[in-house]
């Protein structure tokens, strides 16, 4: 039975389909120092790109049909939201990749690392600049001097010995794999696994996403600005269900009326997904311009213009009223939008 975690055991068939069974494996120390994994290591910049595309890439297949998903670690959207979503589709999310029946991916399983920072361990795949190896620390950490293969020296090291102060090999510009990203990766490749579906478009075939309406702009930005606790809760769970694809002037209007949602829920991944994932940067844009950007996206729309036309009637700022009178008008371009 495989676990949730990067470093599971390779599978050595996977190893010989990618070309991986003669790469170098070394040591990855955990962040209790207790621990070694090993991991693969290449030079060969294709195979690891062919890698992350099999993981990454969405497949054709019903996935609604299917029972059970395993969702790739280090994912910026909650196990409750994904797991809420998945139960609209009677689907079960599993932690054993082996007991699932496809993968559900996203954007952040991979990353690089440079001069012995520290490794992330939640990372199916990275790449390693200006790093080292080292098979002896002197005693300094008896897990290393005794496994089996050389590991990599990162900044959990510092607390017990400087790499300066050893003998080690250079690993200077190379590609990194974990057994979960492998085995996953030729589960896909030999239909073990059936398919791909990004967490984007899962998300987005949730029942539960709602058009915004004033109302909840009005709701929210109350919860938002209370000092209540279980208010600030609330919101956090009804604002990564508002649809970011429709009704984008009453999105900026949530963010005139509650400009300091961004910091208010720096800790909660959903709403942070849903902000990181809108259409624009609401928060800088005033009414004329949100006007225009939706014009440029071919999202302008009656309704969205007949809202925002008459807040920037009010921002405009004339003149010598005194001794003047001015008229305004709409461009004879946007009169369509107000018939």
């Amino acid at each position: 039975m495989a676990s949730k975690s990067v470093y599971q055991d390779f599978d050595q068939q996977a190893l010989q389909h990618f070309g991986l069974d003669s790469a170098p494996i070394y040591g990855v120390l955990s962040s209790s120092l207790d621990s070694v994994d090993d991991v693969v290591c290449t030079q060969d910049v294709d195979k690891y790109e062919e890698i992350k595309s099999i993981l990454h890439s969405e497949t054709s297949f019903n996935w609604r049909a299917c029972k059970r998903a395993f969702v790739l670690p280090k994912c910026p959207v909650s196990l409750d939201r994904i797991k809420s979503v998945a139960k609209e589709h009677n689907i079960t999310i599993v932690n054993d990749y082996t007991k699932a029946d496809f993968i559900i991916s996203h954007d952040d399983f991979q990353s690089s690392f440079n001069s012995n920072e520290l490794i992330k361990s939640t990372l199916l795949m990275y790449k390693l600049w200006n790093y080292n190896t080292v098979s002896d620390t002197l005693g300094r950490i008896p897990i290393v001097d005794k496994h089996h293969v050389p590991c990599i020296y990162d900044a959990k090291w510092s607390s017990k010995v400087n790499v300066w102060n050893l003998n080690s090999t250079c690993l200077y510009d190379v590609w990194i794999l974990t057994g979960l990203a492998v085995n996953v990766a030729y589960g896909l490749q030999t239909n073990t696994l059936q398919g791909v579906i990004n967490i984007n478009n899962l998300i987005h075939s949730a029942t539960s996403v709602q058009v915004i309406t004033e109302d909840m702009i009005q709701l929210i930005t109350q919860m938002v600005k209370s000092r209540s606790d279980e208010d600030l809760g609330i919101a956090g769970k009804l604002i990564p269900t508002i649809d970011r694809t429709t009704n984008h002037h009453l999105i900026w209007k949530l963010f005139q009326d509650c400009d300091d949602i961004r910091w208010k829920f720096n800790r909660n991944k959903d709403v942070q997904y849903w902000l990181d994932n809108l259409e624009f940067n609401y928060t800088n844009h005033s009414a004329e311009q949100m006007i225009l950007k939706l014009e440029k996206k071919e999202l302008l729309t009656k309704e969205s213009f007949r809202f925002l036309e008459p807040i920037c009637r009010k921002e405009i700022q004339i003149y010598n009223r005194d001794l003047y009178v001015f008229q305004v008008s709409v461009k004879p371009k946007y009169q369509e939008y107000l018939k």
